[in-house]
């Protein structure tokens, strides 16, 4: 047994574990399939504004994730957002509600217009999440919520453009039950 092999075993034995689940499915083991680059996007982030509705004994949440986005071509239309396992109730876009695709991993939508280069558009998505496989973890004893975004976790608990080199300002509002303290 190599040294991969043996730490994935190890990890297959932590039951519940993100990290088991993780190095389970294979996410780090090199494919030899060669380098990975950038998705490739019509927008980059400036601003991600998250609210969050917790709700410990469901192990779920509720959200609002508002993403200022900046055109980066002219006549950019089409925004696809990394939201893997997301139950996604409302869009809206430049002061109009939109029809959505989702595909359980990608959110696609489709602006009423289309915008300029340089040029920024506020989306506002509404949410849900039902016992989140990674990114966002419930933990029993002691009781408490935190997240983990990198390298690519973050699509798990709020839409987002998930890759590593995308960078944008943050807001949190966490609603958390009496007693708790929220740290961002």
């Amino acid at each position: 047994m190599n040294l991969m092999e043996s730490e994935r075993e190890i990890c297959r034995r932590l039951p519940g574990s993100a990290v088991s689940s993780a190095v389970g499915d294979g996410r780090f083991a090199p494919d030899n399939k060669g380098p990975r680059y950038t998705p490739d996007r019509h927008f980059a982030s400036s601003q991600i504004r998250r609210e969050i509705d917790l709700d410990f004994n469901k192990k779920s949440f509720a959200g609002t994730a508002t993403a200022t986005l900046k055109s980066l071509h002219e006549g950019a239309k089409e925004i696809v957002f990394d939201a893997v396992k997301l139950k996604v109730s409302k869009v809206e876009a430049q002061g109009r509600r939109l029809k959505f695709k989702h595909d359980g991993r990608k959110l696609t939508l489709n602006l009423p217009k289309a915008v300029s280069s340089g040029e920024s558009v506020d989306v506002r998505i509404k949410y849900s999440v039902s016992r989140p496989t990674l990114g966002l973890f419930f933990i029993d004893s002691p009781r408490q919520v935190w997240t983990q975004g990198q390298d690519e976790y973050a699509r798990y608990w709020f839409p987002c453009l998930d890759a590593p080199e995308e960078k944008a300002t943050t807001e949190m509002i966490a609603t958390v039950p009496a007693g708790f303290r929220a740290v961002s």
